[in-house]
């Protein structure tokens, strides 16, 4: 359940980031992007989430 969560943050954080920095450049919002872009963070936070602390230094 907390791999979805962290997912879910990932693509909101992302798609808020993607529209302000869209505004700034004045160039075209991509809904699609930036859900591909959120997912690929998320994976990539939990992947060095799990990687880095173990059970024994928690």
């Amino acid at each position: 359940m907390r791999y979805i969560i962290s997912i879910v943050i990932a693509i909101v954080l992302m798609q808020m980031a993607y529209y302000v920095l869209a505004n700034m450049n004045e160039a075209t919002y991509s809904f699609t992007t930036a859900t591909i872009v959120g997912i690929i963070v998320g994976v990539l936070a939990i992947a060095i989430g799990e990687s880095t602390v173990s059970e024994e230094d928690a």
